[in-house]
């Protein structure tokens, strides 16, 4: 039985309706890569001695501009080059120094005419700290704090968040009390309202991992997207237990939005270190979490949000419900003479592999006065079956591919100091999916930072919409 034309162009109607904006979805680029970026600039424990380092590149000839502080620094990148933008915090007053308060306009905001991928360094005397910058669209709304145990009043563990939007109301719920005036007490949610470019900053003498992070709706106002970086402005340590009173560094990370998390993980050690400690963030302290086939003991969960190891092997990491993984470098002076201080970087999950990306390393004279850092590496990690596609600027890696036991996975630590010295920019490629880490170190000094990610939002909500009353 034919249709009558009126129904007939209906679900025509409907099916169109429905389709686009799944097309319109999966054009979307939910990586690192953007065109439009907020930042803070978090506290150093040298202050405003202190200087920020931006790291721009793109694949492609491209301009754009900073705009902070009321001022406006233009900027052009060529393919494959990396251009660095220096921020002294005495000229442009984006620094933030607050142990807890709002100040106000003072995000930095990049724009650019095509896509880029953006890299911050804050670094001084021998004590850096760098991350990968998310661009705005990727943004999320719901966080969790990615901080270390602090060494007794020498740093402090502080949460930095940038509004994107007027009227943005931001819930927090620390692990730990504050160290500012007023005293956030743990475990007591309490609210900030920001306008567009505001920065607030929390900061504790004790860890804050797990604190949480919410932008919140209000009467009158939707939850809005936000930035959020966590780290300390210094802390050195040698184990999850054994902290370090003479090697450290601040630590400085973009967190991923927690809707990005994903449920499996492989990691690769850092080159020159003895060991690396991770951290397993949880949401929900009921997860059940395996660490290379065993499942690790509830009971030593920390904060009821995390838990620590201290591994020298590549790891297999799984859960039965979303997690983060994180890793970090130790204090050269309780790492038997290895060189580097302390990072943290955040690590992909499988789920948010990327296939191409070009990373900057941080060369020492990129930032002058110089840093110490002398040595520079790129941690790859896919599947073993893909690996013979991979290519690092164009060519076949020189380091040779280690499997991974018990897993369809190798890693490879490839060493770029030579070609770091001609040209920072790396890129790296491969017909598959895989994750990277870029990392430098020399004389109590190290920088490092994931590679580059996709934030896809791995547990979106689906409803229908019918417009058709029938």
């Amino acid at each position: 039985m034919r249709k009558p034309p009126e129904l007939m162009k209906k679900c025509s109607l409907l099916l169109l309706l429905f389709f686009v904006p799944i097309s319109l979805l999966l054009a979307q680029d939910f990586s690192n890569r953007g065109k439009d970026f907020w930042l803070a600039y978090p506290a150093h424990i040298d202050n405003t001695n202190s200087r920020m380092a931006l790291y721009i590149s793109s694949t492609e000839n491209t301009s754009g501009q900073i705009d902070l502080d009321g001022k406006t620094i233009p900027f052009t990148v060529t393919a494959n080059q990396a251009t660095t933008i220096q921020i002294p915090p005495t000229f442009y007053l984006v620094y933030n120094s607050q142990a807890d308060g709002i100040n106000a306009a003072k995000g930095i905001h990049i724009t650019s005419l095509k896509p880029v991928v953006v890299y911050a360094h804050i670094l001084n005397a021998a004590r850096s700290g760098s991350t990968l910058v998310f661009p705005t669209n990727v943004l999320g709304k719901e966080y969790v704090s990615l901080n270390f145990t602090q060494t007794t009043n020498q740093g402090r563990s502080q949460i930095t968040v940038v509004a994107t939007e007027d009227n943005t109301t931001v819930e927090f719920n620390l692990k730990a009390n504050s160290s500012g005036a007023p005293v956030r007490i743990a475990g007591q949610a309490y609210t900030i309202s920001l306008n567009k470019g505001d920065v607030y900053q929390v900061q504790s003498l004790s860890d804050l991992t797990g604190s949480s992070i919410r932008s919140i709706s209000t009467t009158g106002s939707t939850c809005k997207p936000i930035a959020v970086f966590t780290g300390s402005t210094w802390t050195g340590f040698c184990s999850p237990t054994i902290t370090s009173t003479n090697g450290g560094d601040n630590l400085f990370q973009q967190i991923f939005p927690s809707n990005a998390w994903g449920r499996n993980y492989i990691t690769a050690p850092f080159a020159r270190k003895l060991s690396d400690i991770y951290r397993i963030i949880v949401k929900d302290p009921t997860t059940v979490v395996s660490l290379n086939g065993t499942v690790i003991n509830a009971a030593t969960i920390k904060q009821n949000s995390y838990y620590d190891f201290v591994s020298s092997q590549p790891n297999i990491i799984t859960a039965d419900k979303p997690i983060l993984v994180v890793q970090y470098m130790t204090s050269q002076s309780c790492d038997a003479g290895n060189i580097g201080d302390p990072e943290m970087v955040t690590i992909n999950p499988l789920e948010q592999t990327i296939n191409n990306v070009s990373v900057v390393s941080a060369r020492r004279d990129l930032t002058p006065p110089n840093t110490n850092i002398t040595s520079h590496y790129l941690n790859v990690l896919m599947k073993t079956a893909n690996t013979g596609s991979l290519k690092i600027d164009g060519a076949v890696p020189a380091a040779s591919w280690v499997p991974i036991p018990n897993s369809a996975y190798s890693y490879l630590r490839e060493d770029v100091t030579v070609s770091t010295q001609t040209n920072p920019s790396h890129n790296i490629q491969a017909d598959s999916g895989f994750i990277a880490i870029a990392y430098g170190m020399g004389n109590v000094e190290s920088y490092g930072y994931n590679a580059g990610t996709n934030i896809v939002d791995l547990n979106p909500p689906v409803t229908i919409q019918n417009p058709f009353p029938n």
